[in-house]
Order: C-alpha cells, then structure tokens, then sequence
C-alpha cells in the first residue's frame, strides 16, 4: 500500500488500526472464525467480505487508485489476495505492526458519534 495520509481500517464496528498510507506495512489482526466485513477510509470508504476460518492466514490489500475526477483525491481499495500473492507482498513491505486492544478501545472511544454514524452506515451498505 503506497499513497499518503491516514488510513482507518475496521473489522465490522471494530478498529483495527490507522496507518499512514505513505509506507509499506502489513498490519496483523486476529479474527475469530465467521463472517467479517473489513473496510478502509480515507477519503471513501471500501470493504471486502471475508469468511473467516479458524486456524487460517487471509491476505487483504489495501491499495490507492487515482480518481478519473480531474482535481479530486486519490481513493482506497480492500482487495482479497491469494496465499501466495499475499505472502509475496507480505515479504516485501517494510514491516508488520499491530495494535493493541487498549489502542483499539480509546481510538473508536475518540470518535464523534457524526463518524461512527458513518462507519456504521458504510457497513450497512458492505452487508447488502
């Protein structure tokens, strides 16, 4: 993932991390077996669809693509990766972090209720 400024990752209504789209990384997150719907925002929100089985490694990229609107923001794309095109681009990037659960909680506890609204409505929207 290359681009710049911050980006908010989300399981469902739940924080996993906010990144800087300027680097590399790979963030790691556990998830427990089931349905999950993991979104990105920046300037849109996008999200992938994703079954989750226990005691399996998913690969989701997180990518920048520019807005054919002349003068207007780059965008994000969540995109489901193979294993093995996800373990090649897990090597690659620059380093992995994660975040804690303490993180997780004061972040969406920092987050105005107009934001979470919005959060809640794009995932309504990934669920259809």
């Amino acid at each position: 993932m290359s681009g710049g400024g911050d980006i908010a990752i989300w399981d469902g209504e739940n924080p996993v991390g906010k990144i800087s789209g300027g680097l590399y990384r790979n963030v790691a997150y556990r998830a427990r077996p089931g349905t999950h719907y993991f979104m990105a925002n920046r300037f849109n929100w996008s999200s992938v669809r994703l079954e989750v089985r226990a005691n399996n490694v998913y690969y989701i990229k997180l990518n920048w693509a520019p807005n054919p609107i002349p003068f207007t923001n780059a965008y994000v794309i969540l995109d489901l990766m193979t294993r093995n095109d996800g373990l090649e681009q897990f090597k690659k990037n620059e380093k992995t972090i994660a975040f804690t659960d303490d993180w997780r909680k004061e972040y969406k506890s920092s987050l105005s209720e107009k934001d979470l609204a919005e959060m809640r409505e794009n995932l309504r929207a990934a669920r259809r």
